[in-house]
């Protein structure tokens, strides 16, 4: 039987998942290790001698990093979604400050930029930092991006917190297949092994309890 899916704000889910899109301006050559999938590969040790930081080329004057969102491929959520929070977990081992100033965009799939924020980072200060943008909606990527910079971008890990786009229950996307079969399937037995692709989606939504389900 289908199941109607809605979502609400309610608790904030993490948005984003380790196999993502993402992608950055440059990759140093003397760390090629530090790939742009650092960025979310779960791991916020911030020692950059653990390989868990990405790290732009010192000679890029605009580094930036971004993930994709609103990919159509599995690995996303295919439409843009709402955006409530931004949490990344700095280098630690030193360089901290290269981070100050750094601006966090959100950016609809038109690629228009619809909210920004500037980070500071005071020298020394070890704590991930969070970025409050109220409800911005139809955010398609976040974009993290240091202007006119003499230093290059890194940290260890970006979270994202807010809601996964709305699904027309008589016509969902494709790719939803899979997270709807996943729900239903975990809703109906927790201890049942959904797709597995899907599984964290599905298994975080039925936790946070951001959808309504009807038998």
């Amino acid at each position: 039987m289908f199941l109607p899916i809605y979502f609400a704000l309610g608790p904030a889910m993490q948005l984003l998942e380790s196999n993502f899109p993402v992608s950055m301006s440059s990759l140093s050559p003397l760390h090629p290790f530090a790939t742009a999938e650092k960025g979310i590969d779960g791991n916020k040790d911030g020692n950059f001698a653990s390989k868990s930081c990405f790290h732009t080329d010192p000679s890029d004057t605009n580094p930036w990093w971004q993930v994709e969102l609103d990919d159509s491929s599995p690995n996303g959520w295919g439409k843009p979604v709402v955006v409530k929070s931004v949490k990344i977990w700095n280098r630690t081992d030193c360089c901290t400050t290269r981070l100050d100033g750094a601006r966090v965009e959100l950016i609809n799939s038109g690629g228009v930029v619809v909210a920004s924020e500037i980070l500071s980072v005071p020298n020394g200060d070890l704590a991930p930092k969070t970025v409050d943008f109220g409800e911005v909606n139809g955010v398609a990527r976040i974009r993290v991006i240091l202007d006119d910079s003499t230093v290059p971008l890194h940290f260890a890990e970006m979270e994202a917190y807010g809601a996964p786009p709305s699904l027309d229950p008589s016509n969902p996307p494709a790719k939803w297949t899979a997270i709807l079969c996943s729900i239903y399937e975990t809703h109906l037995n927790p201890t049942a092994s959904p797709t597995i692709g899907y599984l964290p989606r599905a298994r975080r939504l039925v936790q946070l309890g951001s959808f309504g389900l009807t038998k």
